[in-house]
């Protein structure tokens, strides 16, 4: 039976920097939730999450992304996306009536 810790982890510089400095053997376990966390000091926020998960997550390496804090529709602009990618949050996905 394959085992995988699945950590609910910020979206932020630091755990994107431990993701990358992990061995491959625990990275071969991983399956970490990345929570996107509204930040007002940061000219763009998606764009910043990309470049961090881009320089940082090991290839391979199964990425889930919470964006469930964020407005319903944003529209990624800039070099982590390409032109005219929409990134869709649906904050209401998993609740239960």
């Amino acid at each position: 039976m394959l085992v995988a810790y699945v950590p609910i982890l910020k979206g932020k510089a630091g755990e994107f920097l431990a993701l990358g400095h992990t061995s491959v053997e625990v990275q071969a376990q991983l399956r970490p939730v990345m929570e996107i966390v509204p930040d007002l000091e940061l000219r763009d926020l998606l764009e910043t999450f990309c470049e961090h998960a881009m320089d940082n997550v090991p290839d391979g390496m199964v990425l889930t992304v919470d964006c469930g804090a964020l407005p319903p529709v944003r529209v990624l602009k800039g070099s982590a996306a390409r032109s005219g990618d929409i990134l869709t949050c649906h904050p209401n996905l998993h609740q239960t009536p």
